[in-house]
């Protein structure tokens, strides 16, 4: 059986895996510089509009979402003691896919163009998993 690929929809959800026996190539998906400003189909599973968060963030000159940036992550994911060689950060893909409506339906939009076999697995409210296997 061919080894599969971990990717992470938000960095945060790989961690768990980074302990395991065998390094498999990482690709860490996410925002690194932060979200873009929201669009009117961004809103929470509760309706609520991302825009209000985005502006709360911005009068504070906060970045809005985003765990830090590719280097910030990379140290992070460094100091696991995991292969620099076996991970690739992509920035800009997606985030909060599992929150906001409009970052869901960008991704899906995205995998179907695609034609991506994936398995997505919920890490929490926000972070999603996606296993794909090699053929």
């Amino acid at each position: 059986m061919p080894n599969p690929l971990y990717v992470s929809l938000g960095y945060y959800a790989i961690i768990y895996r980074l302990i395991q026996r065998i390094p498999r190539q990482l690709y860490l998906y996410d925002t690194f510089e932060g979200m873009p400003e929201p669009e009117d189909r961004d809103v929470d599973w509760d309706g609520n509009p991302a825009r209000l968060a985005w502006e709360a963030a911005k009068k504070t000159g906060q970045q809005w979402a985003g765990g830090g940036s590719v280097d910030q992550v990379r140290e992070v994911m460094l100091s696991t003691g995991y292969p620099d060689q076996k991970m690739t950060f992509v920035s800009g893909m997606v985030d909060d896919y599992g929150y906001y409506k409009g970052a869901r339906e960008a991704t899906d939009e995205y995998i179907q163009q695609n034609h991506l076999k994936l398995l997505l697995t919920r890490v929490n409210m926000s972070v999603h998993q996606a296993v794909k296997i090699e053929a």
